[in-house]
């Protein structure tokens, strides 16, 4: 199975050259949008396992907050895109919990890493949810059994 990666990104030659650098890495990239409303809306059809999601992108919700909603909905983690954050920025960026940040304009390699460590972590995610899930329905099942 090739991993899916959802790219949100306003400066369209950047979203390009992202499509791109991924799909030469062996991912699928399943949208290519500026908007967080057509964000969600791949996310729900398509399901990425990540999204990289650019900071600034334009309408009334940003890149942080559409993080955020790709989470909580979909739990899809995000890695966001970011030419430079002030400090009120990166606190705000961080409630949104991020797998991490890329630069604008970033280094060979750094989206190669980036990607594996967050596919990484949400493999090692959904093995604990499954685990807990598993461990919850045994212990119901005991608690069955000895009544």
């Amino acid at each position: 199975m090739t991993e899916k990666i959802l790219v949100v990104e306003s400066e369209l030659a950047m979203g390009f050259d992202l499509v791109m650098e991924i799909e030469q890495l062996g991912y699928e990239t399943v949208g290519l949008t500026d908007r967080a409303d057509e964000a969600l809306e791949i996310a729900y059809l398509l399901e990425p396992h990540i999204a990289l999601i650019e900071i600034g992108i334009p309408g009334t919700l940003d890149g942080i907050h559409t993080a955020g909603l790709l989470r909580r909905a979909f739990e899809i983690p995000s890695i966001f895109v970011a030419s430079n954050m002030d400090p009120s920025t990166f606190a705000r960026a961080e409630e949104a919990f991020p797998i991490g940040y890329l630069s604008k304009p970033h280094k060979s390699g750094e989206l190669k890493a980036l990607i594996g460590f967050a596919l990484r972590q949400t493999r090692k995610r959904k093995v604990l949810r499954r685990s807990s899930k598993d461990s919850a329905i045994l212990a119901e099942k005991g608690e069955a059994v000895s009544a």
